[in-house]
């Protein structure tokens, strides 16, 4: 019941932000930053808290802008794009001012993920509507990241609906964070695995890449399988994907998978 509510809430918060986001891009002109932000309303952002592998037989809050006083001892304050943005726009062009705040709102929810508080990383996204900044996939694929680590992957599941069906690209990196998430479950949840690769080949046009191949080599390594290991080897040759230096740091962990890779790819 906890994990419905907490996607529900979840749901919510992205559907505002995306609506959110869709305005701005409409009232994009001259002054876009300002003017979004003087359109909207703050019901639009308000947030609530809130290719197979398989082988038979294997086991397998916003803050207002502050006013600082003197003090003899600064005082550390979260940081949301609200107040990112009141120092950002004082001598950058727009578009700078929106590359600033997406960054620092992406290192924001990194550290939000670190700390497993996925709720308050949904929150410094949608807090992006405040300023009326559109979300980029870097700032996206990072709370989808920090929603992993949770290992709810119904909650990770909503947000890349959420956020990148029919809102942003993702990119390799992105599908590689979703293809960890199912592979951390206990045991990994090969079948869903299978079925982000097909999703990102045939919905979205994109070839695994050695950092989609990283991702499998590390459950397996983490579970102990060496047969799935030695078929994401094959399926790697298969696609021409040249092993990179992750790869090989991930093999040298076992011998034969070392051996087997050095046979395969020279």
């Amino acid at each position: 019941m906890l994990c419905l509510v907490s996607r529900l809430l979840v749901e919510s918060c992205l559907q505002r932000l995306v609506v959110a986001s869709q305005v701005h891009k409409e009232l994009q002109g001259p002054n876009r930053l300002d003017s979004c932000h003087n359109n909207m309303t703050p019901s639009m952002w308000a947030c609530r808290p809130c290719r197979s592998f398989t082988r038979t037989g294997s086991n397998s809050s916003s803050s207002s802008s502050r006013s600082w006083q003197p003090s003899s001892r600064p005082v550390m304050q979260p940081r949301h794009a609200s107040s990112i943005t009141a120092q950002a726009e004082q001598q950058q062009p727009p578009a700078e001012r929106e590359k600033e705040i997406r960054q620092q709102v992406t290192r924001r929810i990194k550290q939000l993920g670190e700390q497993r508080k996925f709720k308050e990383a949904v929150q410094e996204l949608a807090s992006l509507a405040q300023v009326g900044v559109q979300p980029d996939t870097q700032a996206a694929t990072a709370l989808l990241a920090a929603c992993t680590r949770s290992r709810d992957m119904k909650v990770a599941q909503s947000v890349f609906d959420q956020l990148f069906v029919d809102f942003l690209q993702p990119d390799g990196v992105t599908f590689a964070v979703l293809l960890r998430g199912y592979g951390s479950q206990n045991p990994p949840d090969w079948q869903k695995i299978d079925s982000v690769l097909t999703q990102m080949e045939v919905t979205y046009g994109l070839e695994p890449t050695a950092t989609s191949y990283n991702a499998l080599l590390e459950t397996c390594y983490k579970t102990n399988d060496g047969d799935r290991a030695l078929d994401v080897v094959d399926r790697m040759a298969k696609d021409e994907v040249e092993p990179n230096e992750l790869t090989w740091e991930i093999v040298s962990k076992k011998r034969t998978w070392r051996s087997y890779m050095r046979k395969t790819f020279g």
